[in-house]
């Protein structure tokens, strides 16, 4: 089931385990500069005029207190980054910044190290916007390790908060971490895969992660329409050619993995994919 909540209320009810994502955090490179600056001024106009702002949907499962996502990691990144400043900002107690160490990157020890600094070492903000001048002051910390200015994702971050300062540091909104954690303002929807109907759905999907591969737009069109079927037709079932009746989503998982793929891939021309194929498909 889709639900709407906010990065507060997922690491609230959650620990957020991106472990299973191998890929580098990418918000902070060059070649997206122009993105960041329009997403990052969008957060900023809706943060500063208290008006909502949806940031699409979350994927992953929920397993015990953890949530894993398999999509969605640089948005949760950049939202964790977000919270970080704004709690220096506004100087939020210390209870509510070592929520921040629910945040888990597991899979790259550094960062992990570089997150739970971010969460409980004390740090004041620059006086001014100076470019560099917030990065100087976390790279000249005691705590900062020279080993970490050869890890990707670390200095990506940087750049980022770099940019939030710049963005925010100004605003004057009466309270940024309000407009976060009580009005909202910043949401999305959450997909848990690991609901009744889709155990099974979401492997492709983690397989693709591990591999280093990026999803693509139908990769990330096909768990929404899975769980519109789910939400659509509940427990009525198909029979399944090996497992036996099965709900109507995971029938249609298998279809479109298994059989589906086998019909569209002798009319991929010269394409890699068939995904233009499958579309074509469901908007006939």
């Amino acid at each position: 089931m889709l639900n709407k909540t906010t990065f507060w209320e997922l690491l609230t009810n959650y620990k957020i385990d991106i472990a299973l994502i191998e890929r580098d955090y990418a918000f902070g490179h060059k070649r997206v500069a122009k993105q960041r600056e329009q997403f990052l001024n969008k957060i900023e106009t809706h943060l500063s005029d208290n008006y909502e702002l949806h940031l699409d949907y979350v994927y992953g499962r929920v397993e015990g207190d953890t949530f894993t996502p398999i999509d969605g990691k640089q948005k949760l990144v950049t939202l964790f980054l977000l919270h970080w400043y704004i709690m220096v900002k506004e100087d939020v107690g210390c209870d509510e910044r070592e929520m921040l160490n629910r945040f888990q990157l597991g899979h790259n020890t550094h960062l992990q190290q570089f997150c739970n600094a971010l969460a409980t070492q004390e740090i004041s903000l620059p006086p001014h916007t100076q470019h560099g001048e917030l990065t100087a002051l976390i790279k000249n910390k005691y705590w900062y390790k020279n080993v970490w200015n050869k890890q990707p994702s670390i200095q990506s971050m940087l750049v980022v908060m770099e940019s939030i300062h710049q963005k925010l540091f100004k605003t004057k909104h009466k309270s940024l971490w309000e407009s976060l954690t009580q009005d909202n303002i910043i949401s999305f929807e959450m997909l848990n895969l690991a609901e009744k109907g889709f155990k099974q759905i979401d492997q492709p999907y983690i397989k693709m992660h591990l591999r280093g591969k990026p999803l693509t737009r139908f990769d990330k069109f096909k768990p929404r329409f899975l769980q519109l079927i789910a939400d659509q037709h509940g427990d009525k079932k198909l029979k399944h050619p090996t497992k036996g009746k099965v709900p109507f989503a995971t029938y249609f998982s298998y279809k479109i993995e298994q059989e589906w793929t086998d019909l569209f891939w002798v009319f991929r021309d010269d394409k890699a994919t068939i995904d233009d194929n499958f579309f074509d498909y469901f908007r006939y």
